[in-house]
């Protein structure tokens, strides 16, 4: 994983956690309504572990925002930084 993959990782994780905050909502809530354990979720916010892209709109319904606001592509009708990845292909060695 590349340092920039790294650092949207980490301010993913933080983003999560202060929706997760802002809601009123425990990790256990969270990783309910995610049906994986507490500890999975949490390894999210800590950027240990990555969620899986399937769960980003159960994520942004559950904290009120849109998908792009929980990625942080989005604020206020403003683009944040992350980090741009190409769709060129990659060849087999």
């Amino acid at each position: 994983m590349t340092h920039d993959e790294q650092q949207f990782f980490k301010e993913l994780g933080a983003r999560i956690a202060a929706l997760r905050k802002e809601a009123g909502l425990s990790q256990q809530a969270v990783a309910d309504a995610l049906e994986i354990a507490q500890q999975t979720y949490a390894n999210y916010e800590v950027a240990r572990a990555r969620p899986a892209v399937s769960m980003l709109p159960t994520l942004a319904e559950l904290f009120g925002v849109s998908v792009d606001e929980r990625l942080g592509l989005h604020r206020g009708g403003t683009a944040a930084a992350a980090p741009h990845h190409s769709c060129k292909s990659r060849s087999s060695a």
